[in-house]
């Protein structure tokens, strides 16, 4: 056990540069969302299937890590319960995110108090607990799915690997919100070009999808007049037709897939049970987080209320932690505003579980945290990881650390960056292919690469730390394998 008691800086510069971190992933999270999903995953939850967690976390500069030896501890025993009883895991999985999905949607308080918002707290724990399973959930079929199947097979007339098979087979059951936006975009976009009054259905656009634009809850939810701008961007061109194509090609995606599952089931059935595990896997995975990311948008408003009483802007309150946060309703001693800046320009939490308290980290200490955790840069000239998509692209690379470079992608270059999320779909529709340090069979990548038909490796574990945005690279997703020309 770790005590944080009498650890400072420097000693946890010393632990962290000491031990192996597995990297979760990278996504620019509030202090408030991030203090609540350390301290949820981080709570041992016997009541949840598949109830592993690990015992130390690590967030700094927006990367989560936990130790290595965690990592394989939890992912071994995740695999061994999956192994004996994978069926009822599924079943039960179902269960718990579907009741907590309803939960999440009847939260909608008048106010913020004391009682209102330990709720909040404990369900955006939940959801989080279960964004960890979904992860170690995803590694762990990165591995038992292919162990189902032979090297090479066949079904009908066509050969396969275990990868390829997943590509065409492993079709979300549900269309993805990020899918669905664009396609509905894409109509409103036809009427406009068609010179018909839309404003009616750019308002319904707003209300069913704004809320993509606060996944973290850092940004305003998209309004009807930012559909408005996009849709006017789209009508340049033949949005009715791109419309018409993308339906007709996802429906055959979709035909296709579902006579290879058909053959599959009668040949290899535990291959078919694991697809169709990880296909409804990762529906759950998206709709456990858009219902945090829709009471998010609710809630705005409150959380802007208390920032005004405070003397504080929005960004600031979101960079409390819970127990400050809590503080600040009961009018106790809160951080100034200048330490909720120095938060804003780099965060960082270290916690241990059980009962101890987490080390706060901010300012140049957060990011150096995160380079020892990340390890030392290496010069290689190729990189492997799972394929999602297959395919084969050379293009150049443009390298994302964060949402905040997405307009620097032009059409046709291949999207490297840590790990993607509905923030980067502007990216992901103009690149020509998509390589991630993080991920597994039921990242977000995976999801939109299936379903947009993009060429996609994921899990490379360091492609943003030997790639350069410039570099030319051949991304062979067919074989796993990307090429670096320098």
């Amino acid at each position: 056990m770790i005590s944080f008691y009498c650890m400072n800086g420097s000693k946890l510069k010393k632990f962290v540069s000491k031990n192996a971190w597995f990297k979760i992933g990278k996504w620019k999270e509030p202090g408030f969302l991030e203090d609540i999903v350390i301290w949820s995953e981080l709570e041992d939850r016997p009541d949840m299937a598949l109830s592993q967690h690990p015992e130390v976390y690590l967030f700094a500069d927006h990367s989560q890590f936990i130790l290595k030896k965690e990592y394989d501890r939890l992912t071994g025993e995740i695999g061994e319960e999956l192994e004996k009883s994978a069926a009822a895991a599924l079943r039960r999985i179902g269960r718990e995110v579907r009741e907590a999905i309803k939960k999440m949607d009847r939260f909608n308080p008048g106010r913020f108090t004391l009682a209102s918002l330990g709720r909040y707290i404990n369900l955006v724990k939940t959801h989080g607990r279960q964004s960890l399973r979904f992860i170690l959930l995803g590694y762990v079929l990165n591995n038992i799915y292919p162990a189902s199947l032979p090297a090479k097979f066949r079904l009908g007339r066509r050969q396969f690997t275990p990868p390829s098979l997943l590509a065409v087979a492993a079709m979300p059951k549900e269309l993805s919100p990020m899918v669905a936006e664009h396609l509905y975009l894409l109509k409103i976009a036809a009427k406009i070009k068609a010179g018909r009054n839309a404003a009616s259905d750019l308002a319904r656009q707003a209300e069913k999808f704004g809320w993509m634009n606060s996944i973290c809850w850092w940004d305003e939810p998209f309004d009807a007049d930012y559909y408005l701008q996009q849709a006017r961007l789209l009508a340049k061109n033949d949005p009715a037709g791109k419309l018409r194509r993308l339906k007709q090609r996802r429906r055959q995606q979709i035909k296709e897939g579902q006579k290879i599952l058909r053959a599959l089931k009668k040949v290899y059935p535990r291959a078919y049970f694991y697809i169709e595990m990880i296909r409804q896997m990762a529906d759950w995975r998206e709709a456990s987080w858009d219902a945090v990311s829709r009471a998010g948008v609710r809630v705005r408003p409150l959380f802007r209320e208390l920032a005004a009483k405070n003397g504080l802007s929005y960004n600031q309150l979101l960079m409390l932690t819970r127990t400050e946060m809590a503080a600040m309703l009961a009018k106790k001693n809160v951080p100034s505003a200048d330490l909720l800046n120095r938060r804003l320009k780099s965060f960082g939490l270290f916690a241990a579980a059980p009962g101890n308290r987490s080390l706060v980290i901010s300012g140049a200490e957060a990011a150096k945290l995160s380079d020892l955790a990340e390890g030392r840069r290496q010069q290689v000239d190729q990189l492997s990881g799972l394929t999602i998509w297959p395919g084969k692209v050379t293009a150049r690379a443009c390298v994302m650390r964060s949402t905040a470079d997405i307009n620097r992608i032009k059409a046709g270059e291949i999207l490297v960056c840590p790990m993607t999320d509905p923030d980067y779909m502007p990216a992901i529709h103009r690149a020509a292919a998509l390589v991630t340090d993080q991920g597994g069979v039921l990242c977000h990548a995976a999801i939109i690469a299936r379903e947009l038909q993009k060429p996609c490796i994921v899990g490379t574990q360091r492609a943003t730390r030997v790639i350069n945005t410039g570099d030319r690279l051949t991304v062979d997703a067919d074989s796993g394998k990307i090429k670096i020309w320098k």
